[in-house]
C-alpha cells in the first residue's frame, strides 16, 4: 500500500506534464489551482508514512503530524489509528476527508507536498514550479463560484479525478483557510484542501 500511495500522489498520466493543468486540481486564476476534492484520508496517511520512514515513527516529527483523535471518532466513529487500519484494508474511508488537524499541520502539510512535488513535470505547469499552500478567502470564493453543487452528508468519500471541476466546497466538512482569524475557525471537525500557485 505504502508504494501504491506514493505512485498515486507524485506519478500520473504524462497529459499533464506540459500542460496548464495540474493533476487532481482545477485552475481557478491564472497560475492559480485548488484541489477538486478535500485532503483525503488517504493522502494524510501517505504523508504519515513518509515522514515515518524518514523520522521514526516514533519521533517528535511523526507525532507533530497526528490529527486529534476525538475529530476522527466524531465523525467516523473511530479514533485516527484505527481508521489508518481500516484504510489498509482497503476500506470506505479510503477517499473521506482527513480531520482533526490544526492550521499548523495543514500548512507542515502543504510545505512537504511543495517538496514532493517539485521536480516533477506534472505539477509544472508551462514549466513553472508551483508552491502548495492553504487557500485564501478570496481563493475560496472564486472556486466557489466554479464548483460543482453537492449535496454530500459531513465525512463522505469524494474519490478525486485527474481534472474536472471542483467538489465539495459547499457541503461535506467545513474547510480551514490560510486567512480564517482563530475566533472564526471552521467548525469541528474540520479538513482542508491546497491551493497551488506558480512561482514565475
Amino acid at each position: 500500500m505504502k508504494k501504491t500511495l506514493l505512485f498515486t500522489l507524485l506519478v500520473v498520466s504524462t497529459v499533464f506534464a506540459f500542460g496548464q493543468r495540474i493533476p487532481y486540481m482545477a485552475k481557478v486564476a491564472d497560475g492559480v489551482y485548488i484541489d477538486v476534492a478535500e485532503v483525503s484520508i488517504e493522502a494524510w496517511l501517505e504523508y504519515d508514512w513518509d515522514i515515518s520512514n524518514r523520522y521514526g515513527a516514533g519521533s517528535p516529527q511523526r507525532q507533530a503530524l497526528l490529527p486529534d483523535s476525538s475529530a476522527f471518532t466524531a465523525l467516523y466513529g473511530y479514533g485516527y489509528e484505527r481508521v489508518k487500519h481500516q484504510v489498509s484494508l482497503n476500506s470506505q474511508y479510503r477517499h473521506c476527508p482527513v480531520v482533526g488537524l490544526s492550521r499548523e499541520q495543514c500548512e507542515a502539510y502543504c510545505a512537504w507536498r511543495t517538496e514532493k512535488c517539485s521536480g516533477n513535470k506534472c505539477y509544472q505547469p508551462k514549466g513553472r514550479p508551483v508552491v502548495f499552500s492553504l487557500p485564501s478567502a478570496s481563493d475560496y470564493a472564486i472556486a466557489s463560484d466554479k464548483a460543482k453543487t453537492t449535496n454530500r452528508m459531513p465525512g463522505a468519500p469524494v474519490k478525486a479525478k485527474k481534472s474536472g471541476r471542483v467538489n465539495g466546497l459547499h457541503d461535506n466538512v467545513p474547510e480551514l483557510l490560510a486567512t480564517s482569524p482563530a475566533k472564526e475557525l471552521p467548525a469541528a471537525p474540520h479538513g482542508f484542501r491546497c491551493i497551488a500557485r506558480t512561482t514565475r
